[in-house]
Parts: structure tokens; C-alpha cells; sequence
């Protein structure tokens, strides 16, 4: 819908992105080299978006001596309770890597500063962060090269522009991994986590754990390190997924989790769904889809967050081959919805069901969640029945290729259908 350029020039690193409020968001990226009398620098920027236009505040330095060279080496979340965006990186000094955050205010589109936090350990390698709105704390994932490259889970406290507090860490998994993403389910008030296992073997894979932190910023793992559910079922063997994101959607009550496989093609690039337990430790996986071919920058790093109902940012750093090489750019993505059918993959976003039959331009009532819908037949009373990519429906999920299984409602007649909410029910995994 609306694709423009948030920063110019070359060495451009890599980027990370988070929704602010309805019509605004943050982005930082990293710039090797000196600007404005700063050495690898992390800028920011703060992006309006007015319909299908975003229009960009002036970019600020977040804080110089970055590891920016690589995908993963920062990260943003915002914090609603704060009114802070924070920012969390590896801060090159003396070669020493000094895992820091900072909050940023933002007042319109100008973006202030805060206090940068005592490092918390001076091995980070990677890191990624998320937002746990039901005890007010950043969580905070990352890679410790000072321990075998395993990767450690520790909470975040944020007072205003004051320095954060880093809580103590505890281990996330027990082996080598590389480039771990979290995001958190309100739901269930726990945390998911993705990595990179197995880095530098001819067998690396991805796994995922999840877990959860109390009020006082104690994180607590789902089966102990040990415990992991490997993405996708069977893994790999001689491949590199060299980036992944895992993102919650609250609209579907799954995660999505994206990433590149150089060692498929030129660099496939996959979408999957993840779902936390109800009890247990076992993630539920279903069958991933291939959703680009030969992404062929050697560090593909796709972020992307929900804006609103109906629209994505996306945002990429330009490779070798493009206009503006190194620059970020960053795209208003529409999701289309199929009304005639529902082919596509977002089958969980269809609206109800027609109160009669009506041809091509004609005005048509449709019935939504709540109501009965009366012109359905052979249906058995007080079964579930699901919505299907013909538009018809069946007391068993069809396949929509990214896990959807919309649910229709229940049938009370052999021709009445009390129509549920497929966003806040579901009948599947």
C-alpha cells in the first residue's frame, strides 16, 4: 500500500520496528562507520501513518559503539505503562560487548533519550525483546558468547527516562544458538522464544520454548533448559536459518514465526504458526509454507509487527542489486481479504454468512457472530461445524496453509447455524 525509504546512504544495518499507538510506530537501525561524529551508531525515527502514507520525524542517535553488523543485534518494544519505546543492544566497548538498554520518549514525532542501563553481562552476542503487559515488564532474550553461546532470559523494569533495571538471568536453553526471537500471549500470560540451535553444525535447527515471569521479574522456563519442541517438526540437516521472528497475534491467538533458509534454493523464506500448551511442554507445529523464493541477501531480515486491523509494517534492509544499496526501507502492507472465497490464508477473517442468496452488485445482509444463519442444510444438530475454502462449511477443518482452522459456530437445526467469532473462538489447534 505505501513503500518508502527511512534511511539513505550505505552501511545501513539491520532493522527492528514497534507499533507506538493507532497511527504511529518506531524504527531503529544500525550504520556502520562515523556519522555525525559517532562510530557504528543505532538511530531511530519515529514513522505517521495518515491512510496509506507514512511520513517520517527526524532520525536521532539512540547511542554509538553498536554491534550492527548483523541481523539480531538489537531490539525495540514499547512499553504502554511507561509510554516508552526501549531500545536493547550489545554496546561495543573496548571489545568488550555490553548488553544495554535505554527508553526513549516520544512526544509527536520527537524522540528523546533516556539514561542508558548498567550492562548486564559483557558477552552478548544477540538479542530480542517483548512486553509483559500483565506484570509490566520488558523481557529480554540473548545469546552469552561468555557461556558456550547459550542463550539466557532475564526481565527489564522501566522507570520513565531513568536508567532500566536489568533483573537476574536465567538459561533459556543448553546449547549453542544463535539469532533468538521472543514475543509474549497476554493469554496465557507467557512468553514464547525461537532460536537458532546447533550453530555452525551440519545439523542446525529450529526450536522453541516458552515460560513466563512474576512480578517481581523472577523468569521462569517451561520444563527447564533442557526442555525444546523442534521448528519445523523433523528439522533440518546442512541448513542455516540464518533469521527468524516470531510474532504474537492476538486476532488468531497464535504466534507467526518467519524465516530464512539459505541452505534451500537461494534462500527460501517460510512462515509457520506456534501455539503454547494449554498444559504440558510440547509447542504445537503444524506444517510450514514457503512464502518467497530466493530471498538472496546473505542476511534477509524481514520485521514485521501489526499495525491495525487491517494493515502490517515491514520493513528490509536493501542488499546488493537495489536502488539505494544499504538504505532501510519500509512498506505499509495490506492484507487483502477473498470475500467470494476463501483461498487465501487468512480464512479466519471471514465476515458471516449471507441471510439469502444474491447475485454479482447486489446490496446483501450478512449475518456475523451472534445470530443464526438459516439457509444452511443437512446439517447435525449440536455439532461443530467449520468454515471451509469453498465458503461452504463441515464438521472438519479445511486447510488454509498457515494453520487457520476458522470456526463456523454450532448447528441447532438441520438448517440453522448459531454463527461463533473466529477470533475469540477456536476449534483447532
Amino acid at each position: 500500500a505505501s513503500e518508502v525509504t527511512a534511511s539513505t546512504g550505505t552501511s545501513n544495518g539491520f532493522t527492528k520496528i514497534c507499533k507506538v499507538a493507532d497511527n504511529k510506530f518506531c524504527l531503529i537501525w544500525g550504520q556502520s562507520g562515523t556519522h555525525s561524529g559517532n562510530n557504528s551508531p543505532i538511530w531511530a525515527r519515529v514513522g505517521t501513518v495518515s491512510g496509506t502514507t507514512i511520513t517520517w520525524g527526524t532520525a536521532v542517535i539512540v547511542s554509538a559503539l553498536c554491534r550492527v553488523s548483523e541481523p539480531g543485534r538489537t531490539s525495540i518494544v514499547y512499553d504502554p505503562d511507561e509510554e516508552r519505546v526501549i531500545v536493547t543492544f550489545a554496546k561495543d566497548e573496548s571489545s568488550v560487548y555490553n548488553l544495554k538498554a535505554v527508553p526513549l520518549s516520544i512526544s509527536g514525532t520527537t524522540i528523546t533519550v533516556g539514561t542508558i542501563s548498567s550492562a548486564l553481562t559483557d558477552s552478548c552476542q544477540f538479542v530480542d525483546t517483548c512486553y509483559d503487559t500483565t506484570n509490566n515488564k520488558v523481557i529480554c532474550i540473548f545469546t552469552h558468547t561468555g557461556y558456550s553461546h547459550k542463550a539466557y532470559i532475564a526481565s527489564l523494569t522501566i522507570d520513565g527516562n531513568n536508567a532500566p533495571v536489568f533483573g537476574s538471568f536465567v538459561a533459556a536453553n543448553d546449547m549453542s544458538s544463535r539469532t533468538p526471537s521472543i514475543d509474549y500471549d497476554p493469554n496465557q500470560n507467557k512468553f514464547l522464544y525461537t532460536y537458532r540451535a546447533g550453530a555452525g553444525s551440519s545439523n542446525e535447527k529450529i526450536c522453541a520454548n516458552f515460560g513466563s515471569c512474576n512480578n517481581s521479574g523472577v523468569i521462569s522456563i517451561q520444563g527447564g533448559d533442557t526442555n525444546h519442541t523442534v521448528v519445523p517438526s523433523g528439522g533440518y540437516t546442512s541448513t542455516l536459518e540464518m533469521f527468524m521472528q516470531i510474532t504474537y497475534d492476538d486476532y488468531i491467538d497464535k504466534f507467526h514465526l518467519i524465516y530464512r533458509s539459505p541452505g534451500e534454493g537461494s534462500g527460501y523464506v517460510y512462515h509457520n504458526y506456534l501455539t503454547i500448551p494449554s498444559s504440558g511442554n510440547s509447542i504445537t507445529v503444524p506444517s510450514r509454507i514457503q512464502v518467497l523464493d530466493n530471498a538472496t541477501p546473505t542476511n534477509f531480515s524481514p520485521i514485521f509487527t501489526r499495525f491495525n486491523d487491517d494493515y502490517w509494517i515491514a520493513t528490509i534492509r536493501r542488499d546488493s542489486g537495489s536502488s539505494n544499496v544499504g538504505g532501510v526501507l519500509c512498506r505499509l502492507v495490506k492484507v487483502t481479504v477473498v470475500t467470494s472465497n476463501l483461498t487465501t490464508q487468512y480464512g479466519y477473517r471471514y465476515v458471516g454468512f449471507a441471510d439469502a442468496a444474491y447475485t454479482n452488485g447486489q446490496t446483501a445482509t450478512i449475518k456475523t457472530y451472534g445470530n443464526n444463519v438459516t439457509t444452511l442444510s443437512g446439517l447435525t444438530p449440536g455439532s461443530l461445524y467449520y468454515v471451509q475454502k469453498d465458503g461452504t462449511v463441515a464438521t472438519t477443518a479445511d486447510s488454509f496453509g498457515w494453520g487457520n482452522n476458522p470456526g463456523a459456530g454450532v448447528a441447532l437445526t438441520s438448517s440453522t447455524l448459531l454463527i461463533k467469532d473466529p477470533h475469540t473462538t477456536h476449534f483447532g489447534a
